[in-house]
C-alpha cells in the first residue's frame, strides 16, 4: 500500500492525474459509509475482491490521512466547481479531528473479532494500535 500512497503524494503530472481520478472515488466511498449504504469492511472488501483493487478506498483514506484527501478534494472543487469534488462531511469531520476512518470500529459483540483480524493482518498493526492508544490518552 505504501507504493500507492507514495505515488499519490508525489509532485508530478502523473500523480496529479491519479489524484484527480482517485480522490472523488475515495469521497464517494466515504459518502456511502456515512449514509449507511454499506459498512467500511463491505466497501473495502467489495473493491478488493470484487474489482481486484490492491486496497479498499477507506483503507486508502486511512493510509493517506483524511486531511490529505480533504485538502485534495477542496483544491479540485476550487478548480472545477464540480460537486463530485466537494469533500464528504464525514471526511471533513475526521480531518478536523485529526483522525482517520479506522477510528470507527465495530462495537458491541463485533469489535473484538474485527480488532483481532486487523492485528493478525500485519505484525506492524499491533505496534500501530498500541502507539495510538498511548497518543490518544
Amino acid at each position: 500500500m505504501q507504493e500507492i500512497v507514495d505515488r499519490l503524494t508525489a509532485d508530478d503530472r502523473g500523480a496529479q492525474i491519479a489524484r484527480t481520478l482517485v480522490y472523488p472515488y475515495l469521497n464517494h466511498a466515504a459518502t456511502m459509509y456515512e449514509s449507511g449504504y454499506a459498512t467500511k469492511d463491505d466497501i473495502d472488501a467489495s473493491m478488493r475482491f470484487g474489482c481486484g483493487y490492491p486496497v479498499g478506498p477507506l483503507a486508502l483514506v486511512d493510509a493517506l490521512g483524511a486531511s490529505t484527501v480533504v485538502e485534495g478534494l477542496r483544491a479540485q472543487h476550487a478548480t472545477t466547481g464540480d460537486p463530485l469534488h466537494e469533500p464528504a462531511p464525514v471526511l471533513v469531520k475526521l480531518a478536523e479531528a485529526g483522525e482517520t476512518v479506522r477510528v470507527y470500529i465495530p462495537y458491541g459483540t463485533e469489535w473484538y473479532g474485527y480488532l483481532m483480524r486487523r492485528l493478525a493482518e500485519k505484525p506492524s498493526n499491533l505496534s500501530f494500535f498500541l502507539k495510538s492508544l498511548i497518543s490518544k490518552s
